[in-house]
């Protein structure tokens, strides 16, 4: 029953049915030959116009939609069902019914035609907290949440959870690991629901996000679904604007997860299916342009952040990197390029966890031209960050002294970053990481 109706949603969409909106310009990765001066680091992306097209105001429903399991997929009914059946279930598509986003001509908001996408950075485990909890209880349709694993919830973003899950709000968790399988308890569906409000996904995942409504999204460092004990500083950035404006984040969200072979496309609804068929091709690096012209990336693949980290690195006035963890391999190659890209003249600090200073400073002597400017300093903190001088700062999930560097690392997993640069970054980065 389900086959004749996708079959039937594809011919909708060849004939073009309801698809008439284009969607503003994306980014292209650069190669060597196009990196920019040092006065130019704003626009060390080019970019090019890409066109992405979505359907009417409309719902779909959890019938129309069948898809394979990631690593494990966890709803009441298939902790109850045999392994054999458990290949066999239907699994709900996001139910909301999301408005179409208007024409865009350019990578900038128009200032006239609504109001421009907000940005908030914060810092903090109350702050984020309380971000997160805000939001959730804003939700009308749909919650995503990325964590590293499933364990104990901060107790007020649970109750935002469970009031959100009682309301009709579907919940999706993306998780590496379920930890505590006592949390996982109190999401499951009862087994005379009459639609399932929650479903758990394993994946290869590293990244920290919450999606709302595809109206909010809070991306980072901080890991909403088990509390971290050790260290307690993230760092994210909070964005709020119209379906319009976020939608290409939650496609190139969507797009993270397939390009690794991790099917979510229950997670993330018919109405992305129907836009990826639109477009069928790979998606280009993300960037938009606010209005006072501060330029805002979202990368979504490791070869994004590395693209990042080697053409904006060598232009920057001084390198400060927040990189909680070290490992021996990985970290000697990041030290490696820093020691290349990096002008001996340029400071460089390197902020770790206690436990791992010695360690550091003991790779850092492997290194001996990085050595003579570089910075071991102990931070106890769990953010991912790059500030390049006053010009640049990337926030995410990415371990940059420690994580895998290529998609061919059998420890790789997905990882996502914004970068933001000036001028609406000169102020984050003045207050919050320059003593």
């Amino acid at each position: 029953m389900l086959r004749p109706r996708l079959i039937f949603l594809k011919f909708t969409l060849l004939l073009g049915v309801s698809l008439n909106t284009i969607y503003p310009i994306y980014a292209t990765d650069l190669t060597e030959k196009q990196l920019p001066k040092q006065t130019e680091l704003t626009n060390y992306f080019s970019v090019c116009s890409k066109k992405e097209v979505l359907p009417k105001k409309q719902s779909v429903s959890s019938q129309q939609l069948t898809a394979t399991s990631s690593k494990r997929v966890l709803t009441r009914d298939t902790i109850n069902e045999s392994p054999a059946k458990k290949q066999k279930i239907n699994h709900h598509a996001n139910n909301s019914v999301i408005s179409p986003p208007q024409s865009q001509s350019d990578c900038r908001t128009r200032k006239n035609s609504q109001p421009e996408m907000k940005l908030q950075f914060l810092q903090g485990e109350d702050t984020h907290i309380q971000a997160y909890s805000n939001l959730i209880r804003k939700a009308k349709s749909h919650i995503i949440i990325a964590s590293w694993n499933l364990n104990f919830i901060p107790d007020l973003i649970f109750k935002s959870l469970m009031k959100a899950k009682k309301q009709g709000v579907h919940l999706d968790f993306i998780v590496n690991s379920v930890k505590r399988e006592a949390t996982l308890d109190y999401f499951l569906d009862d087994d005379n629901a009459e639609e399932n409000t929650f479903q758990l996904f394993e994946t290869k995942s590293h990244a920290k996000f919450l999606f709302v409504d595809s109206e909010f999204l809070i991306l980072g460092s901080y890991n909403a679904l088990g509390e971290t004990f050790e260290e307690n500083e993230d760092a994210s950035f909070m964005l709020e604007g119209s379906v319009n404006q976020l939608w290409p984040f939650y496609m190139s969200i969507r797009e993270t997860y397939t390009d690794i072979g991790e099917d979510l496309s229950h997670v993330f609804g018919g109405i992305a299916m129907i836009s990826k068929v639109r477009n069928p091709g790979p998606r280009p690096l993300l960037r938009r342009t606010f209005e006072d012209g501060s330029p805002i990336f979202l990368l979504r693949t490791l070869k994004e952040h590395e693209d990042f980290f080697r053409q904006a690195t060598p232009y920057s006035s001084n390198v400060t990197i927040y990189s909680p963890f070290s490992t021996k391999d990985n970290t000697l190659k990041r030290l490696k390029a820093l020691e290349s890209l990096v002008k001996s003249e340029i400071p460089v600090y390197l902020r770790v966890l206690e436990k791992f200073e010695r360690g550091l400073i003991r790779l850092l002597a492997l290194v001996p031209e990085l050595k003579k400017h570089a910075h071991v300093e102990v931070a106890s903190s769990h953010q991912k960050v790059i500030v390049l001088g006053d010009q640049t700062i990337c926030i995410g999930s990415l371990n940059w002294l420690s994580s895998a560097q290529s998609e061919k690392d059998p420890y790789a997993n997905v990882e996502l970053s914004i970068v933001l640069q000036w001028p609406k970054e000169e102020s984050i980065i003045r207050t919050n990481y320059r003593s």
